[in-house]
This record gives structure tokens, sequence and C-alpha cells, in this order.
């Protein structure tokens, strides 16, 4: 993984941790990750396509929580969201171990 890279995987930790730490928004985190994953250079095509997933899951629940104009609804989904989180965290403690 080149520096680049690496920089954007310590990036995307800083913003997962921001998120729950409360600092920043779903919405936020999500723009976020998209663009930081975008960014990659040197990632394997299936490591993106994992994380990606990940990501995907986050987008449907806040995209649900949008159309329905309820927050709540994030609340209700606190367990999916942080199942996610804890995915995303493992997919680049792997990456990062791998290099």
């Amino acid at each position: 993984m080149t520096d680049y890279d690496e920089r954007q995987i310590s990036l995307m930790i800083n913003r997962i941790r921001r998120f729950q730490n409360k600092e920043i928004h779903l919405g936020v985190l999500i723009n976020d990750l998209e663009a930081l994953l975008n960014a990659l250079e040197s990632v394997s095509v299936d490591w993106k396509s994992a994380f990606h997933e990940e990501w995907w899951d986050l987008e449907q629940v806040y995209a649900i929580s949008l159309d329905r104009e309820d927050e709540s609804f994030l609340i209700e989904n606190e367990e999916s969201i942080s199942s996610s989180l804890d995915k995303m965290k493992k997919l680049i403690e792997e990456i990062k171990c791998s290099n």
C-alpha cells in the first residue's frame, strides 16, 4: 500500500472514531467514507468491494431515515450501524496488517 493510501485509511479510521464519539453526523461519515474509498489507488478491488458493502448498509439506513424524515429510525438501527462500523474497522485492520 502506498503512503497516499495509508493516509486515506488513517482518515477513514479517524472519521469512524469521530462518528462513534458523536462528533459528526451519519451523513457526514457516509460522504467522507465514500470519498476516501474512491480516493484509494493501490488497494485491491476485493477489499474495496467488501468495504463498499458495509458503506452501502450505512447509506441505506441513512436514506430511509431521510425519506421518512425520522431521526429516531437511526436510533432504532443503532445496532446495524454499529455492526457495519465494526466490520469496516476489521477490514481496515486487515489491510493495515497485510502491508
